[in-house]
């Protein structure tokens, strides 16, 4: 099993000037930026070229008129040339450059029940659709943010001040490995997307109509392993901006729409409440830890403005209560 984990203090993310993107983009792709500006990551690098002048190449056949992304990977990932047909070339950090996708993400919407439901929908469609494609390079891949990764957490709970945060943390962790690793070998697997966030979600928002999730970016980490945890993953982020809708109502929403294409084991619905915890957990501390060794990176604290109240108020609620309210709502939505 090959997992990715950075250690304690090491930084990974690239340090990299304009002039250097600049110098990458003309070197290796022969784009000659006219307009630059960095997009929103945790570890790696990303740069939306949106306007460009460029001499037709073997990199560039022709050019995207919705401009480029360059990606720069971080230095743990860029030590694993299998993961990028291109190989490390000898460099530190792996670059990419893709073709940049307009539309505007799901955070950016008003959090509705229907968007809820539809962005359950269409995780489900998601699965669906990958069920078939293999390749060798997912089958054992794992980083931290990984479920099967949650108890490597423990390495970097030192960035946690708030004691009560740290107990809690220990506690959900005690619970996962009492009742989800135990459970991995009947849990059901595929190909899961791995960080199905409300950065990475796309929508389209007609001026007369309801909110539709029309598309993903960002397969980074994407793995062979169990749906539920991509489930959660979903749920989790979801909740953080629920104003609206009790945010401890959101799985249930969000898994009326994801049944109506794919129908849950028992042992998915009764392993969602710890997975949801659990994502909640690795994205808080790896956020506080994140932040302290880059402070210059704000967009790693995004789920700690919220998520520790949510989290305590979610961990509150009795498994077998969370369970039946859920399995409600999927079973109204349904007639």
């Amino acid at each position: 099993m090959e997992v990715l984990i950075q250690n304690p203090g090491e930084v990974i993310r690239p340090s990299i000037s304009s002039v250097q993107i600049i110098k990458i983009l003309t070197e290796l792709y022969g784009l000659n930026p006219l307009e630059m500006a960095e997009l929103i990551s945790y570890d790696d690098r990303n740069v939306h070229i949106k306007h460009s002048t460029a001499q037709l190449n073997s990199s560039i056949t022709e050019i995207w008129s919705y401009g480029y992304n360059l990606k720069i990977l971080n230095s743990l990932e860029s030590e694993n040339p299998n993961l990028i047909e291109c190989g490390k070339s000898g460099k530190e950090n792996i670059v990419r450059l893709l073709t940049f996708i307009p539309g505007q993400v799901l955070a950016s919407s008003e959090y509705t029940i229907h968007l809820f439901n539809n962005a359950g929908n269409y995780l489900s469609e998601l699965h669906r659709v990958m069920k078939n494609f293999h390749h060798p390079e997912f089958d054992s891949r794992q980083s931290l943010w990984s479920m099967p990764s949650f108890p490597h957490l423990t390495k970097f709970l030192y960035a946690v001040e708030n004691q009560a945060h740290v107990d809690l943390v220990r506690e959900i962790l005690r619970e996962f490995q009492e009742k989800v690793e135990t459970r991995y070998n009947e849990l059901p697997k595929g190909l899961i997307h791995g960080d199905f966030n409300e950065n990475n979600i796309l929508i389209e928002m007609p001026a007369d109509g309801e909110v539709h999730v029309t598309g993903i970016l960002d397969f980074a980490d994407v793995q062979f392993s169990c749906y539920a945890f991509d489930i959660a993953i979903g749920i989790m982020y979801l909740m953080l901006e629920s104003n609206d809708v009790d945010v401890t109502h959101v799985g249930g929403h969000f898994l009326a729409g994801y049944c109506t294409q794919r129908t849950l084991d028992e042992s998915e619905w009764e392993v969602q409440k710890i997975c949801v915890a659990a994502r909640f957990c690795v994205s808080l501390v790896m956020g506080l830890y994140t932040h302290s060794i880059d402070s210059k990176n704000d967009y790693a604290l995004l789920t700690n403005k919220k998520g520790w109240k949510i989290l305590e108020r979610f961990w509150a609620v009795p498994e077998q209560k969370l369970l039946d309210l859920w399995k409600n709502i999927q079973t109204a939505t349904k007639l």
